[in-house]
């Protein structure tokens, strides 16, 4: 996965929210606080397993933060530095 951008791993992120809530995101959604784009604890786990499963990253293992899950580009950013 070192190989994708951080700009890739957000579009990626971002498609994957848009199906979890049921609606297409926009790119800029990637800046805004994750609660304000209608994220909640279950559409959370959803992305996580999604973490998980595309990127290969253990989230057990992994040391992440409530900061990290901030945005959807603070995530892209943590999960591009924990895979490289």
């Amino acid at each position: 996965m070192s190989s994708h951008s951080i700009q890739e791993i957000s579009a990626r992120l971002i498609d994957e929210l848009g199906t979890i809530l049921g609606r297409p995101l926009q790119a800029d959604d990637g800046q805004r606080a994750l609660h304000e784009i209608g994220v909640d604890s279950i559409s959370l786990v959803e992305l996580l397993v999604v973490i998980e499963k595309d990127f290969g990253l253990s989230l057990m293992e992994a040391g992440l933060s409530a900061d990290d899950f901030r945005t959807i580009s603070s995530l892209a950013t943590v999960i591009h530095k924990r895979s490289q």
